[in-house]
């Protein structure tokens, strides 16, 4: 009770004393929310949720924070080397994002800076400086601690149902779904349950009551049981630290170290490394898919080769990225990634380096040593739970940085430590002095700042759960006309919400297709058009972002059938790609494929003219002409052979393309389009029973795909064996019982 009784420290005639109440609380049920939003205690991640939330609540606090300033008429601020610090770091971080390219990863692993990393920073920066300013009592830091604390300890209970299969809110997710989802942020959230585990065990010395005792084991077997699940070896570094640092702090005070908990804890530590080791624990396992993740040699000759062209401020993503495509690993190849995902390096302070440059790096990096100086100090003087608490995650985050890629989380609880650290030097806290005209405008400068990022934050979020909405409403099978009307109300609250205009367009897409097929043909080329628009729109509205372009590429595609001359926008939009990521193979794997379904358009009518199919031969050559340039960018570029090889099976150069398939498929052999494709290529040289190998494959490692089984017989029906045809198709049917794809192939046959 004296802690939560904490908040009220000024005398009930002090005319602030209830302004600063309410920023205190406004401030640790920000603190508090972070852990809980950012776990998954669902199948979905509250990525905006969370940022909104803690806007509002450091808005919050700041307006309760001046309020009582300006009712004191006195200034508590007092600058100090650590906030001087802290101010470059938001400054240099601003500077970077607002010059990148892309809307990809500027900081930290968030959006695009208006999107998520402006707001980010001001949440960090106001976290820290609020807690400085806030917490000039050792209860008063007692109870942020107390308020993180509880926020950890609920989100690893969270985290400890949704891992054993148990959700509490919703359906838990099954396991690889649940890695595909959390394969990047499986170590970062190893580590903060880590660091509740081994704060958990500095209250160790400190408890005294019997009860207290039994809450502190609770709180370290819980953060030990899920980096059980986890697995990760960073984590139990992290716990092994704490309680290095636990002993540390007995020995400060004078106190016998107890050698009941030393063995516990070692013991602990030991058996989870073994569980780990010899894969006993569900999880422990499982890997992240090798795709997500850049080892450290290829993340630190990416950010040389990026700091060669911005070396002082950083270039953002938009050299990192052209960098990444030209040196990214052979394991991005099967299925590369071309979103986010690219940074998701092995090491995210060469991540900081290449997106902020030297400046920004160096920053960050002074800010982390200053405030572990500063804790250092305070622990000489005085050791107690919450400098230690502050110097095990400053100092934790500092090493982990260079091994993992940090999380919105990790990043929070890092200024929050800075917070804590800065309200606990004597100095800071001298007496405050009448309010001038510097501390006002600095006020109004944050006020200003939280006013102009509130608006499009808040569009942002109502537009991102009405496409949210939308997405539920997809698996849901609600009807069409109701998917389109949420999805037009979500780029009403946000023209640049990329996700809606791209599912908008589809749906439109969707529509005309229905259209067409009840003979509708006027409202058909209505909803192409409405389609083609709104994706238009789009790039207007963001056109420096390759994945618009993309899109349009790939709905121009959808509806070739509608759109005559397709290849001509797809051309112009290719030269765009070009421009912006002139090393990115994968466009020009693009411009080919969009050359062959404009080829097949040409060839689908009953008698071709003597002009399509001199136009057909000429699209198939420049097709395969792309596929080379993507090749000589990328020589080890598996989908650009396998692009190729597809285009040779076109042309009728069957034994070339069988040539050329025969080394990827020995190199992959777990790819079913690869077997596809040699079952194609068999089947046209009359090796029947090689070719029902092939695609008998293609099914094993694919069975539950209709796509499969319906290129499958689409082959056999082409190659004029309708029994086959319709054996594949029964045999789909009957492992995948009612897909809509198989039964209108069956119609087809029949």
């Amino acid at each position: 009770m004296a802690t939560l009784k904490s908040v009220f420290t000024r005398s009930h005639s002090d005319a602030g004393a209830l302004w600063e109440t309410l920023a205190k609380s406004a401030l640790g049920i920000g603190i508090l929310f972070v852990p809980l939003a950012t776990f998954s205690w669902t199948s979905d991640y509250w990525e905006t949720n969370k940022i909104l939330v803690l806007l509002a609540v450091v808005s919050l606090a700041w307006v309760a924070y001046f309020v009582a300033t300006l009712r004191r008429r006195q200034s508590p601020w007092r600058w100090h080397i650590l906030d001087w610090f802290a101010l470059g770091v938001g400054v240099a971080t601003l500077l970077s994002a607002a010059f990148s390219v892309h809307h990809a990863v500027s900081w930290f692993g968030l959006n695009g800076w208006m999107a998520e990393t402006a707001p980010a920073v001001l949440i960090g920066l106001s976290i820290y400086a609020l807690v400085g300013q806030l917490a000039t009592t050792a209860r008063d830091r007692q109870m942020f601690l107390a308020c993180l604390l509880t926020g950890l300890g609920l989100g690893v209970v969270a985290q400890m149902f949704q891992l054993s299969g148990v959700a509490i809110f919703s359906p838990a997710l099954p396991s690889d779904r649940l890695f595909s989802l959390l394969s990047s942020s499986v170590t970062a959230n190893a580590i903060v349950t880590a660091f509740f585990g081994a704060i958990c065990l500095f209250f160790w010395t400190a408890a005294k009551e019997h009860w207290s005792r039994w809450a502190v084991i609770a709180g370290v077997t819980l953060a030990w049981l899920v980096l059980l699940f986890y697995g990760r070896p960073l984590g139990w570094a992290v716990f092994a630290l704490g309680m290095f640092m636990t002993v540390w702090w007995q020995a400060r005070q004078g106190a016998k170290a107890s050698t009941g908990l030393i063995v516990v804890a070692v013991g602990l530590t030991a058996l989870g490394l073994l569980a780990q080791l010899t894969k006993v624990a569900s999880y422990s396992a499982v890997q992240p898919p090798t795709e997500y993740t850049l080892d450290q040699r290829t993340s630190a000759s990416i950010t040389w080769s990026t700091l060669k062209n911005r070396s002082v401020l950083g270039s953002g993503p938009e050299t990192w990225y052209d960098n990444f495509v030209a040196r990214r690993p052979l394991s991005f190849n099967t299925n590369p990634y071309w979103s986010i995902r690219f940074v998701k390096a092995a090491s995210e302070w060469w991540q900081l380096l290449a997106t902020v440059g030297t400046v920004g790096a160096a920053l960050w990096f002074g800010t982390m040593l200053v405030g572990l100086r500063v804790s250092w100090l305070g622990l000489k003087r005085q050791p107690n739970i919450v400098d230690t608490s502050s110097f095990l995650i400053v100092g934790g985050s500092l090493i982990i940085g260079f091994f993992v890629t940090w999380s919105f989380m990790l990043m929070v609880l890092g200024w929050l430590a800075l917070g804590l650290i800065r309200a606990g030097w004597p100095k800071s806290n001298t007496k405050n002095q009448p309010l001038g005209f510097g501390s006002v405008l600095s006020f109004s400068l944050v006020m200003l700042a939280i006013i102009a990022m509130w608006y499009p934050a808040v569009r942002a979020y109502g537009a991102d759960i009405l496409v949210r909405r939308a997405q539920n409403d997809i698996q849901s099978t609600k009807s069409l006309a109701h998917i389109q009307k949420t999805l037009q109300s979500a780029l009403r609250w946000d023209r640049g919400n990329s996700d809606a205009a791209v599912l908008l367009a589809n749906a439109d897409a969707t529509q005309a297709e229905l259209s067409f097929q009840a003979g509708q043909q006027s409202a058909a080329t209505t909803e192409v058009q409405q389609a083609v628009t709104v994706m238009r729109q789009a790039i207007a509205a963001d056109p420096k972002n390759p994945a618009m372009y993309e899109a349009m590429n790939n709905l121009l595609n959808r509806l070739s059938t509608f759109v005559s001359d397709v290849e001509t926008e797809a051309r112009a939009n290719f030269v765009t790609l070009q421009r912006l990521e002139p090393t990115n193979p994968i466009h020009d794997v693009g411009l080919g494929q969009t050359l062959l379904l404009s080829r097949t358009r040409l060839l689908s009518a009953a008698t071709p003219s003597d002009h399509d199919k001199a136009q057909a031969s000429k699209l198939l050559q420049q097709a395969l002409a792309s596929f080379d340039r993507a090749i000589q960018k990328k020589p080890d570029y598996t989908q650009a052979k396998v692009a190729r090889t597809q285009a040779l099976y076109l042309a009728g150069a069957y034994d070339q393309a069988s040539t050329e398939l025969a080394p990827l498929l020995a190199s992959q052999s777990n790819q079913p389009p690869l077997w596809l494709e040699a079952g194609l290529i068999l089947l046209k040289q009359n090796k029947l029973d090689k070719a029902k190998q092939a695609f008998d494959q293609a099914i094993r490692l694919d069975a539950g795909n209709p796509t499969v089984y319906s290129s499958v017989a689409q082959a056999y029906l082409d190659n004029g064996d309708k029994t086959l045809a319709k054996t594949y198709i029964d045999q789909g049917l009957a492992k995948i019982p009612g897909s809509s794809q198989l039964q209108q192939m069956l119609d087809k046959i029949k």
